[in-house]
């Protein structure tokens, strides 16, 4: 089997459709969305139907738990997340089936154990794993490899047997610039990290007057202002 790992997508449809040809033409059985649907950009409730739409399974991330009230929304923040804005415009039958999500899950596919989570087997939905992290506690989980988001930066390490993965950021990446996600081929156990370049003149025409720092992030470099 193949399956393609996504998260963070955040409100960008355009990249998400890019995203998800991808996986189509990479002939990838089964997709995951590991979180964040909403958020930043306005199209949240097109990418969520989208999604499901494409069969994905999807997990809740620390934005669908803030849209959803579960965590709270920092009112300093929401003029750059536009969760507010958006929870009205969910249909409710999409909010009801937000509400089903869960922030990890497990699955065990021919011989590989998998976990797959927001942001880390020990904080679900808050904690952050970047490339850099001392994996060592990951060595001792009974999963063969470990899918996370959150961080928006992607990667792949080893820690004892067990594979960690960062899929990185579909919609707002804040490493290389350029979108991101994964694919497992359970039959061999490897794991591809796939990006995509972003079409940012596109972004800009299709979503004028975002937060000024959503468009930032493509250039940026210090990585301590990313813990949004």
């Amino acid at each position: 089997m193949r399956l393609a790992l996504i998260s963070d997508i955040h409100g960008n449809l355009p990249v998400l459709e890019a995203c998800l040809a991808e996986i189509a033409a990479r002939h990838c059985d089964r997709i995951v969305c590991l979180g964040d649907v909403f958020g930043y950009f306005p199209d949240g409730v097109a990418c969520a139907k989208r999604l499901l739409d494409a069969g994905a399974e999807c997990l809740m991330g620390n934005h669908e738990a803030m849209l959803l009230g579960q965590l709270p929304l920092p009112e300093a923040k929401d003029p750059v997340y536009r969760l507010a804005d958006q929870r009205a415009r969910v249909p409710e039958a999409l909010m009801h089936r937000i509400q089903g999500w869960v922030p990890y899950a497990t699955d065990s596919i021919g011989a590989m154990r998998i976990l797959m989570v927001h942001g880390s087997p020990w904080q679900p939905l808050t904690e952050y794993v970047y490339p850099d992290a001392d994996l060592a506690r990951f060595a001792a989980l009974p999963f063969d490899a470990v899918f996370m988001g959150h961080t928006h930066h992607a990667f792949v390490r080893r820690a004892g047997e067990v594979q960690v993965c960062n899929t990185g950021s579909c919609g707002l990446p804040r490493d290389v610039g350029k979108s991101s996600f994964a694919i497992l081929d359970t039959s061999t156990g490897k794991i591809e990290l796939v990006r995509l370049e972003v079409d940012l003149a596109q972004l800009r025409s299709r979503y004028p007057g975002l937060h000024s720092s959503i468009y930032a992030v493509w250039s940026r470099g210090p990585r301590a202002a990313d813990k949004e």
